[in-house]
Parts: structure tokens; sequence; C-alpha cells
């Protein structure tokens, strides 16, 4: 048993961020250090299916295997500061080697700068945030912030109302019709929800579409699904609800 960490690199005794490469992957500041443990005892399930999905042309985030120890008392490192197997994670932020969206800035508050880029997700709420309401969904911002966002009433209303259209013209009886109602492919990559949509169910994911479920928009561009994130109760785990497809 072993718990997970946050891990962001800075500059010595600064708030600096550093972003440095690590064990061959693009140079970031932020990073995951994922202890499976509790359902996943083979270690390997958020490994296989974000490599799967890298193959299949969907941007996941970058793995790796290592061994951690936390010294926590300055002195010289030994095996007593052992904490077990890790996997090095990515982090999901904007970045052109993660996801590769354009920055909304506070002054951007018009087409078509407001259209993107977003990042949000179907999850838990983090500490401090409210979330969001939109198509009867509670959503998360991730980037831009909450704290930033709501400083523009623009944006807020602009991601609303496009996730509100998206889900109003999927749920609408005509929703592949192409005169009679809106086509949902308007709003949202086809191509990607059938992915993400293959790669869960691949994996018999308790967790799917319903927490760590991702999303992306692009700035003039359509709603992106993913990217696949947290698959410790899958594939046969210890949680049973993934004995069956």
């Amino acid at each position: 048993a072993k718990k997970p960490y946050a891990l962001e690199l800075r500059h010595d005794f600064s708030d600096e961020d550093l972003s440095l490469s690590l064990l061959g992957m693009p140079a970031e500041s932020d990073w995951v250090l994922q202890g499976p443990y509790m359902f996943d005892r083979s270690l390997n399930r958020n490994r296989i299916i974000y490599e799967l999905s890298n193959q299949v042309g969907r941007p996941a985030m970058r793995t790796e295997y290592i061994e951690v120890f936390v010294n926590q008392n300055g002195n010289d490192l030994t095996y007593s500061d052992y904490v077990g197997v890790y996997v090095l994670i990515e982090k999901i932020k904007r970045d052109p080697n993660r996801i590769d969206v354009e920055k909304v800035s506070t002054q951007m508050t018009t087409e078509p700068d407001i259209s993107g880029g977003y990042i949000f997700k179907i999850d838990r709420i983090d500490p401090g945030d409210t979330g969001f309401i939109a198509g009867g969904q509670e959503w998360a911002y991730v980037e831009p912030k909450e704290s930033e966002i709501e400083q523009v009433p623009e944006q807020q209303t602009f991601i609303r109302n496009y996730i509100s259209d998206f889900l109003s013209a999927l749920n609408s009886s005509n929703f592949t019709h192409p005169t009679t109602g809106q086509h949902y492919t308007e709003f949202v990559d086809f191509g990607s929800i059938v992915d993400h949509h293959l790669l869960n169910e691949l994996m018999l994911n308790v967790d799917a579409l319903r927490l760590s479920a991702y999303w992306y928009k692009p700035r003039e561009g359509l709603l992106q699904a993913g990217p696949v994130w947290d698959f410790d109760r899958s594939a046969e785990s210890d949680d049973s609800r993934d004995n069956s497809p």
C-alpha cells in the first residue's frame, strides 16, 4: 500500500516551475506519481490503456515504471526510505506534447478566440472549486482553471452553451437527421467519441464516462473525447463490477 503524489519540478529555492524531460518523456514541470495497489495489483492497467490509446492516434499521457524513495529526515538515502514501485505519468494539462489546445487568456471575450482551447472533465470537483452545470451534467474546469475562467463570464457562457447544445442535439430524437434536427457531429468529433467508447469498453472500465472523463475543445474546432484516464478499476480488477462487459 502506498499513497499517490503530485510532482511539481521547481528551480532551487523558488516558486518558478522547471520543465525537465524525465526518462525520455517530453519536458514539463507537472507529473503524477501513481501508486497502484488497492484495485490494480498488476500495476499495469493505466500503462496498457494509455499506450494503446496513443497507438490508435488518440493522445494519452505517457508513462514509465519507477521505484520511489522518500527521504524526509535529510539523512543519507537508505532502503528504509523505499516506498515501492510507482508509475510516473504525465499530468493532463495544456501542452503541445500533452493536450495540444490553445491558451485562453482573460482578455479573450469574442469569437473566434473565445472558442478554445478548453479542457474540462466529468469527475469529483477539486477542493475549493464548485464546477459548473451544462446540459444537466456536472462538470469541472481543468484549463483554464476555475479561478481564472470565473473572471470572464463570456468564456463561462460560451463553454456552457456549447456543451448544452451538444447534449441537446445528442439527446434529440432527430440526433442524426440531416434536415429535421441538429446533427450531434456538428459539435463533437465523431471518431474521438467512438474510439473513447471502444477503449473504455475494451477494458470494462467501471468509471467509464462518469468519473475521470476528460474532454477538450480546440479553438474553432469540435469537442474531443479524452484523453483516457484512471483505469485502475477495469479489466477484471479487484472491483467486482468489471467482471462482465
